[in-house]
């Protein structure tokens, strides 16, 4: 960013570090939750070095089982399958023992984390109101005490907010299709 890079450099940086934390995710079942300028490096030949892995939390099967019950159902528009995950999530057998409103409220800023998977063309990181809209979603379900779920999730939140606040600072854009 000192460097003042134009769109194209930015959107080449936002999707590398898009990128490496993908991977950790889905090859390594790891968060990476240290998500701060400090801890990615622009090397000369233009890869991004990835460094400090001292706040990494790796998934159990069984979470990791949730995880992907989710994003198929969320890919699918499956809404009891969204729902049944979350409540799984939330240390619930079913749907139907949270609350509408807690469930409908972590569905809501579950989906605000995910919308690389949902749309078409460029995912534009440095929106500063759809930033904001998470950040009050979050607080909300923290307000309600409605985040008194599995440990994973915290982690999960705090790499996602972090990565999203890294590419808000960033002005970056992804094309995740």
């Amino acid at each position: 960013l000192q460097s003042r890079p134009d769109q194209a450099e930015r959107d080449r940086i936002c999707h590398l570090m898009v990128e490496s934390t993908l991977r950790f995710y889905y090859r390594m079942r790891w968060f990476f939750t240290d998500t701060h300028p400090g801890n990615f490096i622009i090397m000369t030949d233009g890869r991004l070095g990835v460094i400090d892995f001292g706040s990494i939390r790796t998934m159990t099967d069984e979470e990791t089982a949730i995880n992907n019950a989710f994003e198929r159902a969320m890919l699918q528009d499956d809404q009891g399958g969204m729902d049944q995950a979350l409540a799984e999530a939330s240390l619930r057998a079913s749907p139907s023992e949270l609350p509408n409103e807690h469930l409908e409220k972590v569905k809501e800023f579950s989906l605000w984390q995910m919308p690389p998977w949902l749309r078409d063309g460029h995912v534009i990181n440095g929106d500063e109101t759809d930033y904001q809209r998470g950040i009050n979603q979050l607080f909300e379900i923290i307000g309600k005490e409605y985040t008194s779920d599995r440990p994973l999730y915290l982690w999960s939140i705090r790499s996602v907010l972090g990565g999203r606040a890294m590419a808000y600072k960033l002005k970056g854009r992804v094309d995740f299709k």
